[in-house]
């Protein structure tokens, strides 16, 4: 397996380096942290889809370093490589369940529109694109 740009087609999702990705990147639609957490442990087989035999807490939200492996610098609009195969990605923040600091109350996001990490606060009721991720079965 090639650990740097494996790009394997799935049923309903994709499997991207180590990763498993819901190929519907908007299936869960903008959400706040703390619910996109739960809708991501949430996520089975029957939903967004899904096809995969997955139970309920095999997919999660993705940690930074999870979500922004996604990005490809060079592109915008979303900021992913040319012929990715993903559905309905927007060119807008994506949650990461990554903490900025701990205790600071924030939590990083990376911008589908350019690739830029952001921090907004993960206690506010904002609410930002959710996309999950599992481990492979």
């Amino acid at each position: 397996m090639n650990q740097c740009c494996l790009l394997v087609v799935r049923h309903y999702y994709f499997q991207v380096v180590q990763w498993v990705w819901l190929q519907d990147a908007n299936c869960f639609g903008t959400r706040t942290w703390l619910d996109a957490l739960s809708d991501c442990n949430g996520l089975a087989d029957g939903s967004c889809g899904l096809t995969d035999g997955s139970i309920a807490g095999d997919w999660r939200l993705p940690n930074n370093k999870e979500l922004f492996s996604l990005v490809d610098a060079k592109r915008c609009c979303p900021a992913l490589p040319l012929f990715h195969l993903f559905d309905n990605v927007l060119s807008s923040y994506y949650w990461t369940s990554t903490t900025r600091i701990p205790g600071s109350g924030d939590a990083w996001c990376v911008d589908m529109y350019d690739g830029d990490l952001d921090h907004p606060g993960k206690t506010l009721y904002q609410a930002i694109s959710v996309w999950p991720v599992r481990d492979p079965l």
